[in-house]
């Protein structure tokens, strides 16, 4: 009985002490996506590349994830021809989200620069493009369109948009549902 009450205390403080994969989201993929956006964010871009690449491992067609990566990637001497495929990658996925296609051209801009210079102009990116905040519920939404769960589709865009009500990829893709 005490070994049982020392195990539920120990998933209950583990849930307390690292909340973000095991509340927020449903699959592993997620759960690598987030991790690898916040070290994305805390500039640990080997760390970021790793945890991007497990989440595509385990979801091929998970598209932010490669757009994050190529993110991860171009700050890399060697990473730019890599990063420009791995936004062609997302693009084939996901032809529809705009966001794309302004990475892309964000990314074109970055051939001749200097790794220093473009380690800077990531972080700016980031860190200045309000569409690029990662928004679970926008994701979790487009995964259960995807699956034809329409109605928690719809939940999850209202959801998304009533915490960040002008981000037009939402808008569109919560018009398109509803146009259906």
């Amino acid at each position: 009985r005490l070994l049982m009450l020392g195990g539920m205390s120990f998933v209950i403080l583990l849930m307390l002490w690292y909340p973000l994969p095991l509340l927020r989201f449903d699959t592993g993929a997620q759960s690598y996506h987030a991790l690898g956006y916040e070290a994305l964010l805390a500039q640990n871009y080997e760390e970021a590349r790793e945890l991007f690449r497990e989440t595509i491992a385990i979801d091929p067609e998970y598209a932010w994830a490669y757009g994050n990566l190529a993110l991860a990637t171009v700050v890399e001497a060697d990473g730019y021809e890599e990063s420009l495929a791995l936004v062609q990658k997302r693009i084939l996925l996901r032809s529809d989200d705009l966001s794309n296609y302004k990475l892309l051209v964000f990314l074109r801009s970055l051939k001749d620069v200097s790794v220093e210079a473009r380690r800077e102009k990531v972080v700016a990116y980031i860190n200045n493009d309000e569409s690029y905040q990662y928004d679970a519920d926008f994701n979790e939404a487009e995964r259960y369109r995807t699956k034809g769960d329409m109605e928690k589709a719809e939940s999850l865009f209202r959801r998304s948009l009533a915490r960040q009500s002008d981000v037009p990829g939402t808008k569109m893709a919560l018009a398109g549902l509803l146009k259906k």
